[in-house]
């Protein structure tokens, strides 16, 4: 475990620490950890299941996420789509290399404190929740098939679903159709605690 103390421009303390746990199904922990006390940045890219290299394409997700986030400082505006889009076509690429045929791919959700804001970018299924006033809630949702079905039935669509298909991945990091974002800010409170979990 790995646990640092920072403050945050508003003055507020914080603590991250990372657990790696490989889960009792996996010999192999293919989950990688953004932590970084200097830029104010934490979560996770994983790989997919199912497809090969998942650990490559998590390792190159998050080496690109860092790049594009080092750029500036804590104060420094940073904009999430433009870094998850720049990691994306990196990930898309490398792709091309280890599985030509099948490809690549990995999720990714991570959070950064700016000023008083945290702000959190999200793509596929790994979870981030916020614990605040004694509840736990829920940050992100899961980029699945049968999340998808759900939008799509509640704006009167008809949609089959096959059961085999429900936790299938509608969005990763290394698909060749263009990816969508999904975005959350909100600000800091001192007596808040964000987890980020693999799944």
């Amino acid at each position: 475990m790995k646990e640092l103390n920072y403050s945050a421009p508003a003055m507020i303390k914080f603590r991250a620490s990372a657990i790696p746990d490989s889960g009792r199904m996996r010999s192999e922990n293919k989950v990688r950890y953004l932590l970084d006390d200097k830029n104010l940045y934490f979560g996770m890219p994983d790989d997919v299941g199912g497809l090969p290299s998942g650990a490559e394409a998590a390792q190159h997700t998050l080496d690109e996420v860092v790049r594009g986030l080092d750029t500036g400082t804590p104060e420094s505006p940073v904009d999430l789509i433009e870094v998850v889009h720049r990691a994306q076509e990196a990930v898309r690429v490398l792709r091309r290399k280890p599985s030509p045929e099948v490809g690549i791919a990995s999720t990714l959700t991570f959070g950064l404190i700016r000023k008083d804001q945290f702000q959190l970018a999200h793509v596929g299924d790994s979870r981030a929740y916020c614990w605040r006033d004694g509840a736990l809630k829920a940050l992100t949702n899961d980029h699945s098939m049968e999340n998808d079905a759900r939008m799509r039935q509640a704006r009167g669509m008809t949609i089959f679903l096959h059961e085999i298909n429900r936790n299938a991945i509608t969005r990763c990091m290394g698909q060749p159709t263009p990816l969508e974002v999904a975005l959350f800010t909100e600000p800091v409170r001192s007596d808040d605690r964000h987890l980020f979990l693999h799944r």
